[in-house]
């Protein structure tokens, strides 16, 4: 099921229902980088990654009336 949320449009201008359709796209490089935070700490990092979410990769969510995709 998708994650629904009412939020405010600008295009629309009014308060509509947005579905979410996912997070920024990880490059290799950041692969790369959790890979080696992993290895260097033994696992904690990405255990306390996953429990404090600290992921701060812009979010986006798609209008349901007219169809607008804003990153949040």
């Amino acid at each position: 099921m998708a994650k629904v949320k009412l939020k405010y449009c600008r295009k629309c201008g009014r308060y509509t229902e947005f579905i979410y359709l996912g997070k920024e796209p990880i490059t290799g490089e950041e692969i790369r980088e959790k890979i080696e935070e992993a290895v260097f700490t033994f696992g904690i990092f990405p255990i306390l990654d996953f429990l404090c979410g600290t992921d701060s990769r812009p979010t986006f969510w798609k209008c349901t009336r007219c169809g607008e995709i804003y990153e949040c």
